[in-house]
């Protein structure tokens, strides 16, 4: 599964993108594979602006800055006039 993950990140990478959006780039790894994947993320995120989506809030210390998003408090007027959908 890491490989898998790796390679699609690192074809990502191959495209120079300014901004990388990842969604739930950990999602049914294992605790050695989660590890191995948030190496390869902090890496990337020192030269990388990177958003990620992630269920699983154990990994958000990948993350330099994170925002737990709860949609239960979900307003529009809090996220720039974004509407449910858009989010």
């Amino acid at each position: 599964m890491v490989g898998k993950r790796a390679l699609e990140i690192a074809t990502t990478l191959a495209l120079d993108p300014e901004m990388m959006l990842l969604d739930e780039p950990m999602a049914g790894m294992g605790h050695e594979d989660i590890d191995k994947i948030s190496a390869l993320i902090q890496r990337i995120a020192k030269n990388h602006t990177i958003l990620m989506v992630e269920h699983n809030l154990s990994v958000s210390p990948t993350c330099p800055t994170s925002s737990p998003f709860d949609a239960r408090r979900f307003s529009p007027s809090n996220y720039g006039g974004l509407t449910r959908t858009s989010v």
